[in-house]
């Protein structure tokens, strides 16, 4: 699977950055798993990876900025970036995998939201 690292940020407004890395589960990797609701796709919402720009969900966005830490990289499964959507075949392989790697994550991170305050 692919794990992320996501870059630290002391700014809730600074732009998203990730490196994408493969980690075999069968040696047990060191990650959380991030758990949310995708929403709709809105124009402009992305994150850096690898080199690559990739659009992300509001919501994700979202999850992404609250959750990174002010530090130190946060090394994270996120289904919409760490599989490649575009490749059917993949996105059917991770899937049958998501139990499997929901279990062995160090925790499950479960986005709600914004606070409506």
């Amino acid at each position: 699977i692919r794990v992320l690292h996501l870059a630290p940020s002391t700014s809730l407004s600074s732009p998203l950055q990730c490196e994408l890395f493969e980690v075999n589960l069968d040696q047990r990797p060191s990650f959380e798993a991030l758990s949310y609701v995708w929403g709709r796709m809105t124009p402009g919402r992305h994150i850096f990876c690898s080199g690559s720009q990739l659009p992300i969900t509001e919501n994700c966005e979202a999850a992404l900025r609250c959750l990174r830490h002010h530090e130190r990289p946060r090394v994270l499964w996120v289904d919409a970036i760490c599989i490649n959507q575009s490749s059917n075949e993949e996105k059917s392989v991770q899937v049958a995998l998501m139990g499997r790697i929901y279990g062995q994550s160090a925790r499950v991170l479960a986005w709600l939201g914004k606070s409506s305050e």
